[in-house]
C-alpha cells in the first residue's frame, strides 16, 4: 500500500524504500520445508507468497517498480520517446534475475510472484520477458512444479492482456494440449484449467485466435475433457454478452 500514489510517498525516498525491501528478498522464509508443511492442499503458492516474508518482499519489489515507473514516466518519455524500462530499474532487474535461478530460489512460492505480475513485467520490458520466458515457465519435467506455480498464478490472479498473449502464445498452446485427460470441475471458477479455458474463449472473441487447424480453439476441443469443453461453450455466451461489439467473422 505504501507505493499507492494516494499515500504520497515522496519520490526522494526511493533509495530508502529500496534499502528496506531488498534485504527482505533474501529472508529465509519460505524454504522448501516451509512449503511442504504449509503448502500443497493447505495453500497454493500464490497464497503462500502473500503470507511469507520473502514472498511479500518480492511483491513489494514489483509495487516499487511500478511506483518508480509512474513517477518517471513523463521524464523518460520526453527524453527518449518510450516509457521506463529496466534501464531505469537496475536494482529491480538484479533481484528478479537472481530469483529466476533455481539454485538461488528453488521455491514455488516465489515463482507465483512472477506469474501474478506477468502483465506488469511485460509492460516494463517485453524483450526481457521474451528472453526469460523459458526460465519463468521451464519445460523440463523436473521443474514442472515451479512452472505450474507461475502459470497457475497468472491464470488465477492476473488479467488477460493481448500483449502478454502475443509473447506467451507457445505456452498457451502447450498448456491447452496438457488439458488432455485432466479431471476438472467446470464450475470451480478458481481452478487453473477452468481459467485457461476462459482465456481461450476470450482470445477467440477478441480475434486473437481462430477456428483453423492447430489454433487454440481447435486444440481445446480436440484434447480437453468434456467438463472443460462444456464450460467453454457455456462461457462463450456469458463472455460475449457485454456492450462491446464482436467482429462478425468471430460470431
Amino acid at each position: 500500500k505504501v507505493f499507492d500514489d494516494k499515500m504520497l510517498l515522496p519520490f526522494e525516498l526511493r533509495e530508502v524504500a529500496w534499502s528496506i525491501i531488498e534485504p527482505l528478498t533474501r529472508d529465509p522464509e519460505p524454504d522448501l520445508d516451509y512449503e511442504q508443511k504449509y503448502g500443497g492442499t493447505n495453500s497454493d503458492p500464490f497464497t503462500l507468497s502473500i503470507n511469507t516474508v520473502r514472498g511479500k518482499a518480492m511483491h513489494a519489489v514489483m509495487h516499487y517498480a511500478m511506483w518508480v515507473c509512474r513517477r518517471i514516466e513523463k521524464e523518460v518519455r520526453d527524453r527518449r520517446g518510450s516509457g521506463p524500462s529496466f534501464d531505469e530499474l537496475p536494482e529491480v532487474l538484479k533481484v528478479l534475475e537472481s530469483h529466476l535461478d533455481p539454485t538461488v530460489e528453488p521455491t514455488q512460492t516465489i515463482r507465483a510472484v512472477y506469474g501474478e505480475w506477468l502483465p506488469q513485467l511485460v509492460h516494463i520490458s517485453p524483450d526481457w520477458v521474451r528472453k526469460n520466458l523459458a526460465r519463468m515457465f521451464p519445460a523440463d519435467p523436473q521443474s514442472r512444479s515451479r512452472r505450474d506455480a507461475a502459470w497457475h498464478s497468472y491464470l488465477q490472479y492476473s488479467g488477460l492482456y493481448n500483449q502478454v498473449y502475443e509473447i506467451t502464445k507457445g505456452i498457451y498452446a502447450e498448456e491447452v494440449r496438457a488439458l488432455s485427460g485432466k479431471a476438472s470441475e467446470a464450475e470451480d471458477r478458481r481452478n487453473p484449467e477452468t481459467r485457461l479455458v476462459e482465456h481461450v474463449v476470450v482470445l477467440y472473441i477478441r480475434g486473437r485466435t481462430d477456428l483453423s487447424d492447430g489454433s487454440l480453439i481447435d486444440i481445446l476441443f480436440r484434447t480437453a475433457p468434456p467438463a472443460l469443453t462444456y464450460h467453454a461453450m457455456d462461457f462463450i455466451g456469458r463472455s460475449s454478452s457485454g456492450d462491446t461489439p464482436i467482429d462478425r467473422q468471430v460470431v
